[in-house]
């Protein structure tokens, strides 16, 4: 069960061909425990990408198509839900009304906008950052905005009767606990320096997800996708300078 778990969790966050013929409730729930390394899988990939173009081009042109490389290699699906999520927020609306635009099929003004300045605050961000933490950032930015989704989707209810997103959305202790652990174990890899970034970002994850729930009394997928966007922004803005993040808040609080 677990490895069809895992399997169904590469299924779901990329586009890659792997495909089970049978999908239970319990496997997509399940499939939460391995975003993590799924995230790792994306990341690593995507650095892989980044590294073989450097070869050939310009590092300017490199870590541009290896932002549209990353789109591509998870279908865009968290880039759907963080245009979504821009759309009902600029609306103004809440409760159904709210969830009602998230679900309209067509883009707003809004999430078009939200679109261009992920693809652009992305790139820019990667193109001014020291060349040595390029990497880093690359690979762990999507591990850890894959754990934030574990660790959303299994601290919060859903928002709706009904969505794409009801089946992954559920408390459950367990596999939060173990998806955690995983995390943890992929951490080490990396410099421990991180520590204070990974705390300050789940933090700020923690406190939107806080809002859509008090907004909307849950969330949904297009807010796990959201928040999936931003984690990996934030990620990004730390690895632009290693104090970046930390220093704005010291300079909002004092």
């Amino acid at each position: 069960m677990l490895i069809k778990s895992f399997i169904f969790s590469i299924q779901f966050l990329t586009i890659f061909p792997v495909k089970l013929k049978q999908i239970n409730k319990k496997m997509v729930k399940s499939s939460t425990i391995f975003f993590p390394l799924t995230g790792l899988l994306i990341g690593s990939l995507n650095y892989a990408f980044f590294f073989l173009l450097c070869k050939i081009m310009p590092l300017g042109l490199s870590l541009f198509f290896s932002v549209a490389f990353l789109y591509i290699i998870t279908g865009a699906l968290h880039v759907d839900g963080f245009s979504d999520t821009v759309d009902a927020l600029m609306s103004c609306k809440k409760g159904k009304e709210f969830i009602k635009i998230m679900r309209d099929a067509k883009i707003g003004v809004g999430g078009t906008l939200a679109v261009v300045f992920n693809f652009l605050a992305r790139f820019l961000i990667l193109a001014n950052m020291p060349s040595h933490n390029i990497a880093e950032a690359l690979i762990f930015a999507p591990l850890l905005s894959r754990w934030h989704l574990s660790l959303l989707s299994n601290t919060f209810n859903y928002a709706s009767v009904n969505g794409k997103g009801k089946d992954f959305i559920n408390k459950n202790t367990i596999n939060f606990v173990i998806s955690t652990a995983l995390f943890v174990l992929l951490y080490i890899i990396f410099d421990k320096k991180l520590i204070y970034a990974v705390v300050i970002c789940t933090l700020l994850i923690l406190l939107s997800a806080y809002y859509f729930n008090k907004k909307l009394k849950g969330i949904t997928g297009d807010i796990l996708g959201f928040n999936c966007e931003i984690s990996e922004i934030l990620m990004y803005l730390f690895f632009l300078k290693e104090n970046f993040i930390g220093g704005i808040l010291y300079a909002i609080i004092y």
